[in-house]
């Protein structure tokens, strides 16, 4: 303690008065001219931990962090012997043992004795050093993905240019961005984004360099490819790589991919035109990729593969390319349109492409959630359109696939359009109801809870057993066309068609009967007290204003038009 005291009067002495070297913002040491530590202030202990104890008589090596070099602290010493004082940015360590970047000024003082004492101010900079990284880090690389951004990408491709090595620049732009981060929110889009980046930077093929340059956009230098095919060989592999399935917390993601190209020094002699030429690039190979013109065969053209057509149907989900029919559902005996079914029809080119060939293809590439999500959706669009006319539909009866759509994103979709569980029905097919369990069968609980109601379609094409249907919270049944276009003709269609009615009244099941097309086969239906139809009789499927039409007209009389 006397020492001390001895040091708080040498300070005195040499004009630096205690009481403002005690109250300042800035760390403090002093030390004697060997270089021990006499004081320090409340502000060193605070930043370092180390207390006034901890540290007198010891030397300032206690908090080295071993990032500078002997060199450096030898020009320390230089200066402060040759020059009396020495100011620069160090890493030091505190007690807890973490480290933290400082600058310090250091002057030679001397005491009432003519001894040096040498006083070290610093100040912790380790915050302003983060905030300069991620500037200089933001500066030169994408925030979400850590990847080098355009900028950084130039600096390296010029590299390139000046050792005039020869390389190809692909651009990969990743489609629909803006719709998914509409549809499931910006989180879903940015894992969409970063799982992209990964996938890019993680691909077998060789890379100079990967870039995100946009948004929606990656560029990645390769070594040359000067073969045509086997440069499409490299594309189609990265495009089919990055066009797997993505699954986030909200959905799962079908990206879609497209992918321009140029060559160095081929195309361009600089980077500012070698990007112009990818761009255009990309922009041509987007072109090339819309539908071919259609024909009723459309998987006999040699050119037109199941891949492709999956990457259409993708392309017709995004540019809502799919239209909503409606066939009505009549009931014979009230002569009144009761509901109707919602089917998805795909015209382009020619005409229409058959549902029978595009959705087994979107089951097999995983898009046919996004066709159910897109019928519902739609469907909720032209109801809500038809009661802002003041137009009140009879119930839309909606097909799902086997895959189910959450019963939180249905929910949410019915927030947003105003729609409640009597406007719609949800259809499920037979097979699903053919592999019963209690998710399912908690699925159409939470349905009936939402006021919806449930239909097995095509019924009786299926597995589903009699103790599954007693089980199974179903409201109604659909008699699939199968059984029905006999039995004005076949007395042995018309008894397995009784039955199979039977069996939906023991089971308390209301019934529609699907694909009737004519008088003798109502006056059938008519006769087993089954009355409410779907078929050509009464009408094919509609556009929503034919539709409305025919609910308003309410007479199968005034819609022969309609037949065929």
């Amino acid at each position: 303690m006397n020492t001390l005291m001895s040091a708080e009067k040498s300070l005195c002495l040499s004009n630096v008065p205690l009481a403002i070297v005690e109250g300042s913002k800035d760390a403090i040491l002093i030390t004697d001219e060997f270089a021990k530590v006499l004081y320090v202030n409340k502000t060193f202990t605070k930043l370092t931990g180390y207390t006034e104890s901890d540290v007198f008589g010891k030397t300032p090596a206690l908090l080295k962090s071993g990032l500078q070099n002997e060199s450096f602290y030898q020009e320390m010493w230089r200066s402060l012997l040759n020059e009396g004082m020495w100011s620069g940015y160090l890493w030091n360590r505190k007690k807890d043992g973490s480290l933290f970047y400082e600058h310090q000024e250091i002057k030679v003082f001397n005491d009432i004795n003519n001894k040096k004492l040498f006083v070290a101010t610093f100040k912790d900079c380790s915050q302003e050093l983060a905030i300069e990284r991620k500037r200089e880090f933001l500066d030169n690389y994408d925030n979400l993905t850590a990847l080098p951004n355009k900028k950084r990408l130039s600096l390296a491709l010029d590299k390139l240019v000046l050792q005039n090595q020869p390389f190809t620049l692909l651009k990969i732009k990743l489609n629909h961005l803006p719709k998914v981060n509409i549809t499931f929110g910006h989180d879903c889009g940015d894992q969409v984004v970063k799982t992209i980046a990964q996938r890019i930077t993680q691909t077998q093929h060789v890379k100079y360099f990967v870039a995100r340059t946009g948004g929606d956009k990656f560029t990645v230098a390769i070594p040359f490819v000067n073969d045509r095919k086997k440069l499409q060989s490299v594309i189609n592999s990265l495009t089919k790589q990055l066009e797997q399935t993505i699954k986030t917390k909200e959905t799962d993601i079908i990206p879609f991919i497209n992918i321009g190209h140029s060559h160095f020094p081929n195309d361009a002699d600089t980077i500012s035109e070698l990007f112009d030429k990818t761009e255009k690039s990309l922009q041509k190979q987007i072109k090339q990729r819309q539908l071919p013109s259609v024909s009723n065969s459309l998987m006999d053209q040699d050119n037109y593969t199941e891949f492709a057509l999956a990457q259409d149907i993708r392309r017709a989900l995004i540019t809502k390319s799919f239209e909503i029919f409606y066939q009505p559902q009549f009931d014979t005996q009230l002569k009144t349109v009761v509901a109707a079914e919602a089917l998805i029809r795909w015209k382009h080119g020619d005409g229409f492409v058959s549902p029978a060939l595009f959705l087994p293809v979107a089951q097999e590439y995983q898009l046919i959630k996004d066709i159910d999500l897109y019928v519902i959706e739609q469907v909720f669009i032209d109801i809500q359109s038809a009661r802002k006319r003041g137009q009140i539909l009879p119930k839309i009866s909606i097909n799902v696939s086997d895959n189910l759509i959450s019963i939180s994103l249905l929910k949410r979709l019915m927030e947003q359009y105003q729609i409640t569980g009597s406007d719609f029905e949800i259809e499920v097919t037979e097979g699903v109801t053919a592999q019963h369990n209690q998710a399912f069968v908690d699925y159409l609980t939470e349905l009936k809870q939402l006021g919806i109601t449930t239909a097995i379609d095509d019924f009786g094409t299926g597995y589903s057993s009699l103790a599954r249907l007693l089980n199974l919270p179903i409201d109604k049944l659909k008699i699939d066309k199968q059984f029905v276009d006999h039995i004005h003709t076949k007395e042995q269609d018309k008894k397995v068609l009784k039955a199979i009615l039977q069996i939906a009244n023991v089971l308390n099941k209301a019934i529609v009967v699907e694909g009737v097309e004519y008088q003798e086969q109502v006056d059938v239906l008519s006769e087993l007290d089954t009355f409410i139809i779907q078929g050509y009789y009464f009408s094919k499927a509609v556009e929503m204003h034919e539709f409305i039409n025919l609910v308003n007209a309410q007479q199968p009389a005034q819609c022969e038009g309609t037949f065929g």
